[in-house]
């Protein structure tokens, strides 16, 4: 009954809230389908949860279209979605549904690390220590891989004790 209400008076939020429902089995059986189908209908409503996860579905769940993974990313980030905006610097990047754009990819993810996006911290910091797509800036990228490592993200951890042990050995051979 609750769902027939929430589906006649098709309020975005509420589609998104029942989508969830229905993904997590919360009170009613568990149709990642039905999920989908509220999802995509929050989303053309324009709530940006629901077009980042409808991006997510996209690009993991069992109907892949990187187009599709895009396009709800872009729409979603346009709306000032964090997690949206981190994806959508993954694509640039990776040239996914997109042609492949380094530095709108750095320049999203520079966006999300404002608001200490874990996984865009990480890539800051690869990109600073790596000096490939920027200038190489160990001090930022051990300032990213920390704020990251911090947040529980073991590579970030791992980066920065390749990158201890480089300046350790760098300072012995200068001595």
């Amino acid at each position: 009954m609750l769902e027939e209400l929430i589906e006649k008076n098709n309020d975005p939020r509420a589609l998104n809230e029942l989508a969830i429902c229905y993904v997590l089995g919360r009170g009613i059986k568990q149709d990642k389908d039905k999920a989908f189908c509220l999802y995509e209908n929050a989303a053309k409503k324009g709530h940006t949860v629901a077009q980042c996860y409808l991006g997510l579905l996209y690009a993991f769940g069992k109907t892949r279209d990187k187009d599709k993974v895009f396009y709800w990313y872009k729409k979603s980030a346009a709306k000032y979605n964090i997690e949206a905006t981190f994806s959508l610097g993954c694509l640039y990047f990776e040239g996914k549904g997109t042609r492949k754009n380094v530095k709108k990819a750095i320049d999203l993810w520079e966006q999300t690390a404002k608001f200490n996006h874990k996984g865009a911290l990480y890539h800051l910091g690869v990109a600073y220590y790596e000096g490939k797509y920027v200038d190489q800036d160990l001090e930022l990228a051990k300032l990213n891989l920390k704020k990251a490592s911090e947040q529980g993200i073991e590579e970030a951890t791992q980066l920065l004790d390749v990158i201890k042990k480089e300046e350790n050995t760098k300072n012995k051979t200068h001595k």
